[in-house]
């Protein structure tokens, strides 16, 4: 998977990232607008892996995809996600960075 700054990340890293913030979600995991925390108001209703590719919001998500719902109970986080400043989540950890070969053209 590619992000936005052009970083990747492997399905199997994906996963292991999904269980973990399940696994210490309220305790050190939490979930954050720009990786600072969010202000009250903001809830997890579900998080869940697609076992095959499929379609949501027009877009097509491979196999392996972490997905998550929030409800957003803040009036300036909901205006932030409206006018599409806020359109996804970060896994937001550590990583090595090393260069891909480049694709044919």
């Amino acid at each position: 998977r590619t992000d936005g700054q052009g970083g990747t990340i492997s399905a199997a890293a994906i996963e292991d990232a999904a269980h973990a913030f399940m696994a210490n979600y309220n305790k050190s995991a939490a979930m954050g607008v720009q990786h600072s925390t969010f202000p009250p108001g903001l809830d997890l209703a579900e998080s869940w892996l697609l076992r095959s590719a499929e379609t949501h919001g027009g877009r097509q998500m491979p196999a392996g995809t972490w997905m998550l719902t929030s409800k957003v109970l803040d009036d300036a986080v909901w205006a932030d996600v409206k006018a599409g400043r806020l359109t996804g989540y970060s896994v937001h950890g550590p990583g090595l960075g090393h260069a891909l070969p480049e694709r044919p053209q």
